[in-house]
């Protein structure tokens, strides 16, 4: 409803135009505009994601800042995961909630012959960060889609059965819902539950949405057509929307003077053992991955790594899917909704420190 504000970041190298990355820029601000419709939309760029994101928070641009692109955690040096944290405990300090994709490289978030094994990904594997994995829709037999659209344009009928989303095999690489343990950070406090490891490792992702571009995919207009797309990059964007919502909803029905809900970790991870209405198990499936090794390699093995989704929380999806409305009423006690305008900043996705991992 809203064209985005665009920000360069001040003093800093314009990127110009990357066609490769034209439809991640326009995935992000649609799906987030497209949840929250009427949201201002904040786009910062320059020529290192990280940088926008410093940027953002460092300016208080918004309270929801989401991101799409991330790194291999165990091949991004200490020190800048320590920075970009730093950043992420300014943000939640602020106000500010940041989202960030998951990986779409199932559990081995590397994605190459250097480490084929177990990996997640960063930012999303941040304790101030919401790390948002990926699900894909199973209808079965069930009749879950009306035959047109309805006047609020919907099409859908009820809540649609989900599985964790890998469809590796069907794309011959991986490409499946990131997650599992951090080699880096501890298990934070709140961080607790059925399912949740009894480990002391920080585990991902927290939530997980559709993120399947074979079965249900996305549609977004980019290049001056409409595309399909999936991965966790998408799920990211749509649940800032929703976060957008939920400030619009605090704000609106009197339980917060300003929006800004900082980090939601402790919270949705309350909610799990506390509510029985506002998150959607996903109890089957995996984002079990086999690395390839590349030719006449002598060190790398080619062996499958990855979790299987399970009751309660598990490391391909997380707590699950939310239902957005429970998770607004159980929030607050459940006032009714009025619309208010709320802000969303969303990052570059040009040139990030990485793209492995990340669609």
């Amino acid at each position: 409803a809203n064209d985005p504000q665009t920000i360069l970041v001040p003093n800093s190298k314009d990127p110009g135009v990357s066609s490769s990355d034209v439809p991640e820029a326009d995935l992000d601000i649609e799906w987030s505009g497209a949840i929250a419709k009427n949201a201002s939309i904040i786009y910062v760029y320059t020529y290192d994601v990280m940088q926008s994101a410093q940027y953002a928070i460092d300016q208080n641009l918004a309270a929801v800042v989401t991101s799409s692109y991330g790194s291999c955690e165990s091949e991004t040096p200490r020190s800048d995961v320590q920075i970009f944290r730093s950043w992420a405990q300014q943000g939640n300090a602020q106000g500010i909630t940041w989202f960030s994709a998951s990986g779409d490289s199932g559990g081995a978030d590397c994605d190459d012959s250097q480490n084929p094994g177990l990996s997640v990904d960063v930012p999303a594997s941040i304790p101030e960060v919401t790390g948002i994995g990926g699900t894909r829709f199973v209808e079965g037999t069930g009749q879950y889609w009306s035959t047109a659209n309805d006047s609020n344009s919907s099409s859908v009928l009820s809540y649609i059965p989900e599985t964790t989303w890998n469809d590796s095999v069907a794309d011959g690489s991986p490409s499946a819902s990131g997650g599992g343990a951090s080699v880096y950070f501890g298990k934070p406090s709140w961080q607790t539950g059925p399912g949740v490891p009894s480990d002391n490792a920080r585990h991902v992702p927290d939530l997980a949405f559709n993120a399947s571009a074979d079965h249900d995919g996305y549609l977004v207009y980019t290049g001056g057509s409409v595309q399909v797309y999936g991965g966790t990059s998408v799920p990211a964007p749509s649940f800032a929307g929703i976060a957008a919502l939920l400030n619009q909803y605090l704000v609106s029905s009197g339980s917060a003077s300003t929006p800004g809900l900082g980090n939601m970790n402790p919270k949705l991870y309350s909610l799990a053992q506390s509510t029985s209405n506002v998150f959607h198990d996903i109890t089957t499936g995996n984002n079990i991955v086999t690395i390839a090794c590349p030719a006449r390699s002598r060190t790398c093995t080619a062996t499958p790594v990855g979790y299987s989704a399970g009751t309660g929380y598990d490391q391909a999806t997380g707590l699950g899917s939310l239902d957005a409305y429970n998770l607004f009423s159980q929030w607050n006690g459940g006032n009714s909704i009025t619309p208010k305008a709320v802000a969303i900043t969303l990052l570059t996705n040009v040139n990030a420190i990485a793209t492995s991992g990340v669609m």
